[in-house]
């Protein structure tokens, strides 16, 4: 009769994904995020899904040994500017990483990047000074179309959309004699698609009396591809002259 027995099998665990810690960034930054391995003890390729990431976050394999990145499976990429809301406040995302039965979960932390903040700074001016102000365009997308909207500029000023800049002359009725000095809050919104980051700068005008034979006249250029044009307008924003010819643009 053969003899029978029993052995014991100590199996320990094994965790497939790596230890995923809480991460914060701003919007804009690029980030990355060590998730494991390929293989596994034996060899076996694993395979890594995540749900709840950031938008610009996807997972990445990495094959070949570099300076900078080991072999592994990262997540990766530049946080998109539409995760968060124009100066909202930050946005915790619940991420959850899945490789082959192991599953993780962490919080990522992403804040508001305003592109246009800072770089636009107050400004002062006096009734009938003539204004060429360039706004600093910021980084965006090559695939997205992207453009300025400007409100709450005194009389005579624009935001001309070929030269990127608020331009005009201010009018001599921006300022009542009793207002002597006037601030305007002028909000500055840099769409790229669907996002919107917004600023607000304070504008000061100064009134004067105009100095004599002066009718308060401002010139505006308009340029496309297809024609210039010079308008000449009062101090009433009527338009008192206006030329247009063939556009020199390529």
């Amino acid at each position: 009769m053969a003899e029978t027995g029993s052995i014991f099998l100590r199996i320990h665990d094994v965790n497939r994904i790596a230890d995923l810690r809480d991460q914060s960034h701003a919007e804009g930054d690029y980030a990355l995020v060590y998730l494991g391995l390929l293989r596994d003890a034996l060899g076996n390729t694993l395979s890594y899904s995540v749900i709840g990431q950031p938008l610009g976050i996807d997972v990445l394999y990495v094959t070949d040994d570099c300076d900078a990145i080991g072999e592994g499976a990262y997540l990766g990429g530049t946080i998109d500017y539409s995760n968060v809301e124009s100066n909202a406040p930050p946005v915790e995302f619940p991420v959850l990483v899945v490789a082959d039965g192991d599953v993780r979960q962490f919080l990522w932390r992403v804040t508001d990047t305003n592109r246009p903040a800072g770089k636009i700074d107050n400004f002062s001016g006096n009734e009938g000074d003539t204004v060429f102000m360039v706004l600093p365009r910021p980084e965006s997308a090559a695939s997205e179309v992207s453009w300025f909207v400007v409100n709450g500029l005194p009389d005579g000023l624009v935001y001309d959309y070929y030269y990127g800049a608020i331009m005009g002359r201010i009018d001599y009725t921006a300022v009542t004699s009793e207002e002597g000095t006037k601030d305007f809050s002028v909000t500055v919104a840099f769409y790229e698609g669907s996002v919107v980051d917004e600023v607000s700068f304070v504008f000061t005008v100064r009134n004067v009396d105009p100095l004599p034979g002066d009718m308060g006249v401002g010139v505006v250029v308009y340029r496309t591809k297809e024609f210039e044009a010079t308008v000449l307008l009062d101090d009433a924003g009527e338009v008192l002259a206006a030329t247009a010819t063939p556009s020199s643009l390529p």
